[in-house]
């Protein structure tokens, strides 16, 4: 019993601190993490990506105009993402709005928000959670920072 609550404990901690939010900018996301490990400039209309770790995950976070529009969320240790983990990161990114569980194959899970404008996937083979800005990925993303929508 208490090995059951050293793990629900130690979840509940994990999940707090991978709680990444898209439409942040690079400051907010470095008061957040930390300094990052690594920063690269991206094209495709990514200004740059960077990569924190942090609470037992690597996140990688990709910016566009000084916004992140996509994360994705690796565990350090590989283990197996908990629901609870997935649960976390999907409300730390919901803005007022609620996320719908979509189709899930084999090999993902796919959640969309009920607004349209963000959406996720955890993919079961890399055992990776990702989650973009749909505005940005179809390319209606505004030309300048603008986060009144958001």
């Amino acid at each position: 019993m208490t090995r059951l609550v050293a793990v629900i404990i130690l979840t509940c901690v994990m999940c707090v601190q991978a709680d990444a939010r898209l439409h942040e900018t690079f400051e907010q996301c470095v008061a957040r993490y930390g300094a990052p490990i690594r920063e690269v400039s991206s094209s495709g209309g990514i200004d740059k990506s960077a990569r924190f770790e942090k609470g037992g995950f690597v996140i990688v976070v990709s910016f566009h105009n000084d916004c992140a529009v996509s994360a994705i969320f690796l565990q350090t240790d590989k283990s197996e993402f908990l629901a609870a983990t997935l649960n976390d990161l999907l409300r730390a990114n919901s803005e007022g709005a609620t996320f719908v569980r979509g189709v899930e194959t084999e090999s993902t899970i796919l959640w969309n928000r009920d607004d349209g404008k963000v959406a996720g996937m955890f993919d079961k083979a890399k055992n990776a959670f990702v989650i973009w800005d749909k505005g940005f990925a179809d390319g209606s993303e505004k030309k300048e920072k603008d986060t009144s929508t958001y």
